[in-house]
């Protein structure tokens, strides 16, 4: 019985595992059919992902200037025919490093001329409308241009701005007011080889330049249409660096004397190698010996300075208005510390007292009223030879204001010390240090 069991479930299990086998291959089969009435779609390889591409660091300015710009306001000229860069012209552009990029661009068809008033000439620039390079052009004939000067062009946001005096001829000066500082330094310094100057130093001379350049921003602020030319600029400010290189001959003769040294120095330096100020040295001599000469103090009897030079030549219709306006901004440089903040102007003081022999320390109550009433005169009868000097320096009212009040304190110190109250070092420090109890 068991047998018969065991073989018939042996046969069931055969007849199982053929029916499966015929399932499989029939269920292959139809496949295969039906992949010849519906192909699958074809298989997609991997793709490498695309690479992003690189981001452009922002354009720079192509020039960096310590001198401030002023925004291009002028008249647009279509592009006149022009010739192709002569040897000449790309040995004068050259020099200049940050028009070697620009070499190639400097023709008609990338390139437009402007009129820009205070800039004498046509400038050539190759796109004023971003970070760009500019070049003064003179007309040399009917048809031709010549390289006149280098203008950098930076992209202030809003159009284009041209720097009016190039990084050459900003470098140029520096040498040029190192010179001078060492020659002034040499004479005149603590261990001067002529005399001792506490006044008529360095420093002075220093702040005199600085002073001219205030006196410059506010008048080209003033004139936006007509600001002053790169060479009227650089005369002014080589004026501020001579005008006091030669002392101890006298009012007059030290600035003209100082006008001649000055002058032979220029004329040795690198920057008369600009054709700018070898064709037009004679404007140049002229703009730097008025702005010299007009320093030259007068002292009235009122006990007031005056500096009246080209007032007077003015009036004999030897010198132009204009001529008056922009020579005049050296002189009053001079005399700026009149408008400075109170300890600014205070200090010169008393350095020019120094300078005239007398002590600062050892100093009574009378002689300290004196020289207190001797600056308050200075100040109320200072006018100024421009318009712009109380722009750039306008503390003068201040100034007297506090000068008033010290004469007060003084004459109470005098007061006291005459009843035998107050002592000197009270005297010497208001006399010396003023700023610390007048604010």
């Amino acid at each position: 019985m068991k047998k018969g069991i065991y073989k018939n479930d042996l046969i069931v299990g055969l007849a199982a595992i053929i029916l499966l086998f015929l399932i499989i291959n029939l269920d292959i089969g139809n496949r295969q059919e039906a992949a010849a009435f519906f192909p699958a779609p074809p298989r997609r390889l991997p793709t490498k992902p695309k690479p992003k591409p690189p981001v452009k660091p922002p354009v720079k300015p192509s020039v960096k200037s310590s001198v401030k710009t002023v925004p291009i306001k002028g008249t647009y000229l279509p592009m006149a025919p022009m010739p192709k860069m002569t040897r000449k012209m790309q040995a004068q552009v050259a020099e200049h490093p940050n028009l070697l990029a620009h070499i190639n661009r400097f023709n008609p068809k990338n390139g437009r001329l402007y009129e820009i008033p205070g800039v004498e000439g046509l400038v050539w620039m190759s796109d004023p409308l971003v970070s760009s390079t500019g070049v003064i052009l003179k007309k040399t004939s009917k048809d031709g241009l010549d390289v006149l000067d280098v203008l950098g062009v930076e992209n202030m946001g809003i159009g284009a701005t041209v720097s009016p005096r190039p990084p050459k001829i900003v470098r140029a000066q520096e040498a040029l007011q190192k010179q001078a500082l060492k020659i002034i330094r040499e004479r005149y310094g603590k261990e001067g080889l002529e005399k001792v100057l506490p006044f008529h130093g360095e420093k002075h001379t220093l702040a005199v330049i600085e002073r001219t350049g205030e006196l410059i921003k506010a008048y080209n602020k003033q004139h936006p249409e007509t600001p002053l030319t790169t060479l009227e600029m650089t005369a002014l400010i080589d004026a501020a660096t001579f005008h006091d290189i030669v002392q101890l001959k006298g009012p007059g003769k030290n600035e003209l004397a100082s006008i001649k040294e000055g002058l032979r120095i220029i004329k040795s330096s690198d920057i008369i190698k600009d054709p700018m100020f070898k064709e037009r040295m004679e404007k140049f001599e002229r703009l730097f010996e008025l702005a010299i000469l007009n320093t030259t103090p007068v002292f009235t009897a009122e006990g007031t300075i005056t500096q009246p030079k080209l007032k007077e030549l003015l009036e004999a219709g030897k010198i132009t208005k204009r001529e008056l306006e922009i020579t005049s901004l050296v002189s009053d440089a001079d005399l700026g510390a009149f408008g400075k903040p109170f300890n600014e102007f205070w200090l010169d003081g008393l350095k020019l007292r120094k300078e005239f022999g007398n002590s600062n320390r050892d100093i009574t109550a009378k002689e300290a009223l004196d020289w207190a009433n001797g600056q308050l005169n200075i100040l109320r009868g200072h006018n100024p030879n421009t318009k712009y000097y109380d722009i750039a320096f306008p503390h003068k009212v201040e100034n007297i204001k506090k000068v008033e009040r010290l004469i007060k304190e003084l004459e109470k110190i005098k007061g006291l010390q005459d009843h035998g109250i107050s002592s000197a070092d009270k005297l010497r420090d208001w006399f010396n240090n003023p700023g610390k109890y007048i604010r």
